[in-house]
């Protein structure tokens, strides 16, 4: 993640976290669409999951570029979730907290790292496999009726803030 507060952007490195965040994920979809809908009329129950964050739905002031791609991605999911729907395709999206990935490895700050430990009344920041089995489940006929929904797995972060 670049931290780039307000005042400090470039155009490039604003275009750069789109590209990489939203943009991706529109073009991906529409690029998978043919396959998604084939897998439909077989009788399967197709499944998009994007990934948002919880920067998507509060604040951080130090990466503005981050959180307003990561919210950019909850408006396509349920507009794709009511275009898709009547196809059979579920569209959902996971906004994960402070995961132990490379990302949150690149803060070498232990107070940091401390911080997000205590933010979350789970008390500790969540292993890349908890964000996976959310998405398994979103991909799973186990939720066949869940589409346009965004699933946070966050330890409870939000949950104080909300």
């Amino acid at each position: 993640m670049l931290v780039e507060p307000i005042g400090t952007y470039t155009a490039e490195s604003w275009d750069d976290v789109f590209d990489v965040n939203l943009r991706a994920h529109a073009l991906l979809v529409q690029l998978l669409l043919p396959h998604l809908q084939e897998s439909a009329r077989k009788g399967r129950s197709p499944a998009v999951v994007a990934i948002s964050s919880i920067e998507g739905l509060a604040a951080n002031p130090f990466v503005p570029a981050y959180c307003a791609s990561k919210a950019g991605l909850l408006g396509p999911t349920r507009s794709m979730a009511a275009q898709l729907g009547p196809d059979g395709i579920r569209v959902n999206a996971v906004c994960p907290g402070f995961i132990r990935t490379p990302m949150l490895q690149g803060l070498d700050i232990d107070e940091i790292r401390s911080g997000f430990e205590q933010a979350a009344p789970l008390g500790r920041i969540g292993e890349p496999a908890e964000v996976a089995q959310a998405v398994a489940f979103l991909m799973s006929a186990r939720a066949s009726f869940i589409t346009g929904a965004s699933l946070i797995v966050d330890g409870g972060v939000t949950s104080r803030h909300a």
